[in-house]
């Protein structure tokens, strides 16, 4: 009687396949036919923002609140003894806050309260007993480039209306002091940089920002 010889079966090479999902069977074989699944490599873990933040509150979004936070372009910190918010509401109490690096300035008011729309068209904000100093390269309206102020108000409204490429600045307010800026943003994301002017003189306050 003549020995048969037995076959061997040749080991497949593990094949590596993103994650399998019931919902979407054409992303991959199912487990039972995948075959060989090749040993999962390390993922390269994102770097580490620069910087470092500090927050004491109570937890509950409202309340005292501490806060500081140092990054690449400075150091800043705020004190409130109470801030709260409410949907688009926020209201703060005895506030003070300061910032030192690329924009240095002090500021401080009994009371303030802002408002913004859900889609972010328009926000206004009121301010009872402020004052602020400074200047630096990080303008109020978000651009980038140059301001100074020099501001004490018993009372100061400002609102801000956005476009598809332009927003409007407005306020009024009773108080003495001056403030300007010039700067660029690109607050869409759209690569389209933004040209913005800023200025407040005693009464009044006057902004606009003009994409390209």
């Amino acid at each position: 009687m003549t020995p048969t010889s037995k076959a061997t079966a040749t080991p497949t090479a593990p094949r590596a396949y993103p994650p399998w999902n019931p919902a979407e069977p054409a992303t991959c074989p199912a487990p039972a036919t995948a075959g060989p699944i090749a040993a999962p490599t390390a993922a390269a873990s994102a770097p580490h923002a620069r910087g470092v933040h500090l927050k004491l509150d109570t937890g509950l979004g409202y309340g005292p609140r501490l806060e500081a936070s140092a990054d690449q372009h400075g150091a800043s910190s705020r004190i409130d003894a109470f801030d709260g918010n409410a949907g688009p509401l926020s209201l703060s109490l005895g506030s003070s806050r300061a910032q030192f690096g690329a924009q240095n300035e002090a500021a401080s008011f009994l009371l303030r309260l802002s408002a913004t729309a859900p889609d972010g068209r328009w926000s206004n904000a009121t301010e009872v007993y402020g004052i602020k100093t400074g200047g630096g390269t990080l303008n109020p309206d978000g651009s980038e480039g140059v301001n100074m102020t020099a501001t004490a108000s018993a009372m100061s409204w400002e609102g801000t209306w956005h476009g598809e490429d332009l927003s409007l600045t407005a306020g009024v307010g009773v108080g003495v002091g001056l403030h300007g800026s010039l700067g660029v943003r690109d607050r869409d994301g759209d690569h389209r940089l933004e040209g913005c002017v800023r200025a407040s003189i005693g009464l009044a306050t006057i902004g606009l920002c003009i994409e390209e």
